[in-house]
């Protein structure tokens, strides 16, 4: 049986590897925590709302921490256990198994980046499970192999509470057992002076005063979330806003693209944000 790597070439949007950023990591009170936790500690988990930096910021610690970019795995409800392991795969008339996102890491020296944790079901975790005790080598429950884990070999995930929670609940005694295995940072929603350095490390070039205009907006919508307690706006939409800006769009075209929808998987929230659209905007189109 031959073993590749190559699965994660396939057009399969759940696992990447994003190139080296070219952006400067803004820093902030929480990150001297978090690399300190991430030297000391196998599996981290980065977790607050949205919007406050998490990926980014976890991300450059893998990176920073053993010199190569982190496989990513996107979290969704509907990630499955292969999606971590690998799954066998038809080459050339060949049945091969092919390494996702644990594995290749785990092959290849690198870290592993797990997006919204929360969303990933329980029982796909429990793959997690061997690595909580600082063993040597990973067993593949599929293949039976015992595949290495390099010293240097870190899994860093964020969630935000909301959806952790909801995951927790259906399955408390399994969630319990993978959170104990993480060593948990709490990431605070940056303040607004820490958001506007962040804006302007992305975009240096950018008139101030659309940055203040963003952030205004940014304060604003934002409130929506946190009446209904639902997952909303990050720091893109800040520099979504600006750049719309720049561009040449009039502020209400704007913000209705880099705000307003940004509530539209929920009607009421919708609503909500464009009732608070109509009254703070002129209507420029």
């Amino acid at each position: 049986m031959k073993v590749t790597s190559n699965a994660l070439k396939l057009n399969n949007k759940k696992h990447a590897s994003h190139p080296t950023r070219s952006t400067a990591l803004v820093e902030l009170p929480w990150h001297s925590v978090a690399r300190t936790v991430i030297s000391t500690s196998r599996m981290t988990l980065l977790i607050g709302e949205p919007g406050c930096g998490k990926t980014e910021a976890g991300q450059h610690f893998l990176t920073q921490f053993n010199g190569h970019e982190p496989v990513v795995l996107n979290g969704t409800p509907e990630t499955e256990r292969q999606d971590f392991l690998g799954t066998f795969l038809l080459v050339g008339g060949e049945s091969q198994f092919s390494d996702f996102s644990l594995t290749r890491a785990l092959r290849e020296g690198r870290s592993l980046l797990i997006n919204e944790l929360g969303q990933v079901p329980v029982e796909t975790l429990v793959t997690l499970l061997p690595l909580r005790d600082g063993r040597s080598t990973y067993s593949h429950p599929i293949t039976s192999e015992d595949i290495p884990v390099p010293d240097d070999f870190r899994i860093v995930a964020t969630a935000n509470p909301q959806s952790l929670e909801m995951s927790c609940r259906r399955a408390t005694e399994s969630a319990k057992a993978i959170l104990e295995g993480f060593s948990i940072i709490e990431v605070p929603v940056p303040t607004t002076e820490q958001l506007q350095a962040i804006v302007h490390s992305h975009l240096p070039d950018a008139d101030s005063d659309l940055i203040s205009s963003g952030l205004a907006h940014w304060e604003m919508y934002r409130g929506i979330k946190q009446e209904r307690s639902v997952s909303g706006l990050s720091v893109r939409s800040i520099l979504e806003y600006v750049r719309l800006r720049t561009g040449g769009l009039k502020n209400s075209s704007a913000t209705r693209i880099a705000f307003v929808n940004k509530f539209i998987y929920d009607s009421d929230l919708h609503s909500s944000a464009a009732l608070r659209w109509s009254m703070n905007t002129s209507g420029d189109q």
